[in-house]
């Protein structure tokens, strides 16, 4: 029998690590501080702005 190994996406600011799920900081700051402008009011397209921005200097998401 063939087994095929699972390709797994975790939500952004969590990863896999010894077989345990744990949050990523720096990706955790970021959906806080997106949350917290949303609830003060920014426009939808800000948020987008910001998280573009941050990701692509930062480049940390990964495909587990």
């Amino acid at each position: 029998m063939k087994f095929v190994k699972k390709i797994r996406y975790y939500p952004f600011g969590y990863r896999i690590s010894n077989g345990e799920i744990e949050t990523i900081p720096e990706e955790a700051r970021l959906v806080k501080q997106l949350f917290n402008d949303y609830l003060i009011g920014d426009s939808l397209q800000r948020l987008a702005t910001v998280s573009y921005t941050h990701l692509r200097a930062h480049e940390t998401r990964r495909h587990l």
